[in-house]
């Protein structure tokens, strides 16, 4: 496999209902002409989103629309992105250029509505930065 730098900046969608949290998609805000260069990135993404670790089950005892209940969604978003953060770092890490880490930054969390219903997006950044790469 191809070991070069990355950059990648994506979206993931969030949605919620009364029994879970899930992650449903990611969109990717990158020159269509570096998409194929970022293919595994873009590849392990879908995996995890195809994974049971992309979701969350609420407790059963919350108010649905609670301000509890966000609250556990707020948490369960914090939960999905750890483990999203610690399945890329597992599947990239042979594709790091030698001397080079993957670094994962987080953006905003963003509420917005689809047909009435507030769901959040949040942005984050995937890049290789010098450092020691401890998938090798």
């Amino acid at each position: 496999m191809k070991k070069h730098h990355y950059q990648t900046l994506s979206t993931v969608e969030f949605h919620q209902d009364s029994t879970k949290v899930w992650l449903s998609h990611f969109t990717t805000y990158i020159d269509p002409s570096e998409i194929e260069n970022n293919k595994p990135v873009f590849d392990a993404i879908d995996d995890f989103m195809g994974e049971e670790e992309n979701s969350v089950t609420l407790p059963d005892s919350l108010e649905f629309d609670s301000s509890d209940y966000w609250e556990a969604v707020a948490e369960a978003h914090d939960e999905i992105l750890e483990r999203l953060h610690t399945y890329l770092r597992k599947q990239l890490a042979p594709i790091a250029p030698d001397g080079y880490r993957w670094q994962i930054e987080e953006g905003e969390v963003n509420r917005v509505y689809t047909a009435g219903n507030p769901h959040d997006v949040q942005d984050f950044r995937i890049r290789t930065i010098p450092g020691f790469n401890s998938g090798k």
